[in-house]
């Protein structure tokens, strides 16, 4: 699968492709819960550029949570801002949530609606570096999103060997993505790093 051998993998030090087991937790709670088949996978995504319109948002766990009704304006806010990169950003559209902590805007997050791009950096560019990552497949309309998150952060990430890191958010569509259709399909990946379970075992 790997194109070499377990050793040279180890050795590599990256996870690429790696998927973790079939796991499938009743939910606490009211959300619907993916597929009985969902599964996470694990993937090291190089350092990259974004190219993208940003603003702040109140996240889905804020009690002053705005995240439905403000991504589509950041969207909407690029398509205003960068017409001649309408065809690229339909081609490969990809939001970014900036989680990590800033002492000037507690409660919030920056949000970016963009593409990768080749370009050099500049105003409306966003440098993301290296980052391991646990990937969640969402099929369907952008509304199983929420849904999907809560599920991953609730009842996967705790029964895992990972734990979520601050860092960058990515929602990664497929071209011509609509948020509005069944078939849609997007992948949602969470920064996660490998948890430390020597301090937690009991002994």
């Amino acid at each position: 699968m790997f194109q070499c051998s377990p050793r040279e993998y180890r050795q590599r030090g990256k996870r690429v492709g790696l998927r973790t087991p079939l796991k499938y937790c009743t939910p606490k709670r009211s959300w619907v819960a993916p597929t009985p088949f969902t599964q996470i996978r694990i993937e090291t995504r190089p350092a990259f550029t974004l190219m993208g319109h940003c603003d702040w948002i109140f996240g889905s766990f804020s009690e002053a949570s705005n995240f439905i009704e403000q991504v589509p304006t950041v969207w909407k806010g690029f398509a205003e801002k960068h017409p001649s990169h309408i065809d690229q950003l339909i081609q490969r559209p990809m939001g970014v949530i900036d989680t990590r902590e800033r002492a000037d805007r507690p409660d919030e997050l920056l949000y970016w609606a963009g593409y990768p791009t080749d370009e050099a950096l500049q105003d409306n560019t966003l440098l993301i570096p290296e980052q391991e990552y646990a990937v969640i497949p969402v099929h369907g309309e952008v509304s199983a999103l929420e849904s999907a998150v809560e599920w991953f952060f609730f009842h996967w990430l705790p029964e895992s060997n990972y734990r979520n890191v601050p860092g960058f958010e990515l929602e990664v569509y497929s071209p011509n993505y609509k948020p509005d259709c069944k078939n849609s399909y997007m992948e949602y990946w969470l920064p996660v790093a490998p948890r430390n379970t020597s301090k937690s075992r009991k002994h």
